[in-house]
């Protein structure tokens, strides 16, 4: 799942568990770059960042 930061920018894929948890709720995950909180969402899931 491709995954873009709105604070730095930076892009990245996502493989982690939490793609299978957002049939329940969102999901957050941190930037690797600036740690900031990314949500996940359907939208990433589709593979647009």
């Amino acid at each position: 799942m491709k995954v873009k930061c709105k604070r730095c920018g930076k892009e990245w894929d996502y493989t982690g568990d939490k793609i299978e948890l957002l049939k329940k709720y969102p999901q957050y995950i941190s930037c690797p770059k600036c740690n900031t909180s990314v949500k996940l969402n359907e939208e990433n899931k589709n593979g647009k960042p």
